[in-house]
C-alpha cells in the first residue's frame, strides 16, 4: 500500500498536489517483496511488515475503504497501526484510537468521503472483485465517479493507460485507487518467460501440470513473484516519473 501526494507525478500532471495515490499489490507477501529488486519503490518511504485487514481480496478491500488498512498490531505508531492512528478515519466509524489522523472523512466509505470533499475520485482493479458488470464487483466500484476493470489480473499497463487518458483533463483533487493483479495467483505478467496456465501453486494446479518437490515449487514460486514485482515498478515507474 502505498499513499502519494506529490504533485510533480506525471499521471498528476493537471490534479492540485493534495491528490493521493492509493495501490494495493494484491497478494504480495512481505517477504518476497522485502527480497525483490525494488529501488525505486523503498525510495518512497520505509517499508513495514504489516497484516491485511481480510483473508482475500474481497474483505481487505472492503475494510481498507472503511478506514482499515493493513497494520502490524504491536505497533504503537499512528498509521502503521489503524487502530492507534488512521490513514483515512471515518467520522462515527469505529473506534477513534488515541493517535493522529491524515484524513478525517464523513459518509459512507473513504470514496464517498473523498468525493464529499470535491475531490475526483477514480479506481481501477485487477481482480474480479472489482468488475462492476458483475453484482459481486458493484459493491467495491461503485462510489467512484469513474473505474475501470482491464479484465484480466495482467493488464497493469492497460491500467496505467486508462488512468492516465482521465487524468489530463482533469484539474480537481484526486483520489486515485489502483489494485494491482500481477503479483495474484497465476503471478503472470505479459511478456513473462513462463508459462501463465502452469503453475507449481496448489489447489490450482496439481502433480500432473507441474510434478515439482515442495521445495522446487517455493523456489520457483519465490522467483516468478520478484519478477512480477520488478516488472510491475518498472511499469509504474514510467507513469509517475
Amino acid at each position: 500500500m502505498f499513499i502519494s501526494k506529490r504533485g510533480d507525478m506525471a499521471v498528476f500532471k493537471k490534479a492540485r498536489t493534495e491528490s493521493v495515490l492509493f495501490i494495493t499489490l494484491d497478494s504480495c507477501r512481505y517477504d518476497t517483496f522485502i527480497n525483490a529488486e525494488i529501488p525505486h519503490m523503498r525510495a518512497v518511504g520505509p517499508i513495514w511488515r504489516a497484516m491485511a485487514p481480510g483473508n482475500f481480496t474481497y474483505p481487505s478491500h472492503a475494510a481498507i475503504f472503511m478506514g482499515f488498512t493493513p497494520g502490524d498490531a504491536q505497533s504503537k505508531e499512528s498509521f502503521v497501526n489503524p487502530m492507534i492512528g488512521k490513514i483515512f478515519k471515518m467520522r462515527g466509524g469505529g473506534f477513534s484510537g488515541p493517535g493522529k489522523h491524515r484524513f478525517i472523512l464523513e459518509g459512507e466509505n473513504i470514496i464517498d468521503g473523498f468525493k464529499i470533499r470535491g475531490y475526483y475520485c477514480l479506481g481501477t482493479g485487477a481482480l474480479a472483485w472489482f468488475d462492476a458488470k458483475q453484482p459481486t464487483g458493484k459493491v467495491l466500484t461503485r462510489d467512484f465517479h469513474d473505474f475501470y476493470f482491464p479484465g484480466n489480473v495482467w493488464f497493469l499497463e492497460k491500467q496505467l493507460n486508462w488512468m492516465s487518458k482521465k487524468m489530463k483533463e482533469n484539474d480537481r483533487p484526486v483520489f486515485l485507487f489502483l489494485n494491482i493483479g500481477e503479483t495474484h495467483f497465476p503471478y503472470y505478467f505479459q511478456g513473462a518467460p513462463w508459462n501463465k496456465d502452469i503453475n507449481p501453486c496448489t489447489p490450482m494446479a496439481g502433480e500432473k501440470t507441474m510434478p515439482l518437490n515442495a521445495g522446487a515449487a517455493r523456489r520457483r514460486v519465490w522467483n516468478m513473484w520478484t519478477q512480477v514485482l520488478n516488472h510491475y515498478w518498472n511499469h509504474l515507474r514510467k507513469a509517475i516519473r
